[in-house]
């Protein structure tokens, strides 16, 4: 199996269509006590996840 990675730039918005729906992660800048780092939003169905820091807690919730 081959296996293709993509590095993760700001503002960039990737498109999965799972089970026939659209799914999309975007990626945003924001700010932490650490500096600025990547935030993550996911959309599917006309549903939104708020603004995450991390990739997996935007697609969860």
């Amino acid at each position: 199996n081959l296996t293709l990675l993509y590095p993760i730039r700001l503002y960039m918005k990737t498109l999965v269509n799972l089970n026939e729906r659209d799914f999309i992660i975007e990626v945003f800048e924001t700010t932490s006590e650490y500096g600025s780092m990547p935030g993550y939003i996911c959309k599917c169905d006309g549903i939104q996840s708020e603004l995450c820091q991390i990739l997996t807690v935007a697609i969860c919730s």
